[in-house]
Parts: structure tokens; sequence; C-alpha cells
């Protein structure tokens, strides 16, 4: 019967620390805005990027829109696709609708944590 108790306990210890780093992980934001071009023609936004990023590949693009009222949350605009071209990716969206800015997030790698490029625009 103790032997179940000591098993319990780390099996519980181990699933702590897992979360604990889950939580603390730092995502790397990149500052570099000059990384990120995004152009306006005729109401769509072209975008391209670099197709890797601190040796890790471009995993997701995502757009999150942010309405008038401050009160509001952001929502989820759509994932973006978007295709390699040597080492640049590149795509385009469009965003109607009530909303004065939206934030670009690209994300490279799959999972909690890992670098990503992000910035917010007005529209």
């Amino acid at each position: 019967m103790p032997m179940k108790k000591i098993l319990v306990v780390l099996f519980l210890a181990l699933i702590s620390v897992m979360k604990a780093h889950a939580s603390t992980c730092n995502v790397k934001k990149h500052p570099d805005k000059s990384l990120l071009s995004i152009t306006v023609e005729n109401n769509v936004r072209h975008f391209s990027i670099p197709a890797e990023f601190e040796g890790k590949p471009l995993d997701s693009i995502v757009i999150w829109v942010f309405p008038k009222s401050g009160d509001t949350p952001g929502e989820l605009a759509i994932p973006i696709t978007f295709e390699i071209e040597g080492k640049i990716a590149k795509g385009q969206f469009s965003v109607s609708g009530n909303f004065v800015n939206l934030e670009f997030l690209a994300m490279y790698y799959n999972g909690l944590c890992g670098p990503r490029l992000e910035t917010e625009i007005g529209i």
C-alpha cells in the first residue's frame, strides 16, 4: 500500500512540473517590424514574412480584429493560408466590417513555446 501512495505522489508531482513549465513558457516576440511587409491594394492586404525564423519553419498565421468599442474583445478573423516562395512566405487577406485594428500573428512553432512575429495595424 505505501508503494502505491509513493507512485501516486510522484505522478502528481510530475504533472505539476509539466503544467508549471507550460504556463511559464516564454514566447519570443520579435520587435523588428521590418521582417513583416504588408501592403494594401483595393482593400486586400498582401503580406510577406520570412518562411523560417530562428531556425523554425512558419507553422501558422492568424488575424485578430478589434471593433471600435474598447470594451469588446478581439475576434478571430480567420486562420490565413500562405505559400512559400524561396525563403519568403506570401499571402493575402481582406477585413471588412466595423473594425479599427487588426493584429497579425505569425507563429514559428507547433506547440506552446517558440518565436513569433506580431504587429498591430489600424484599418
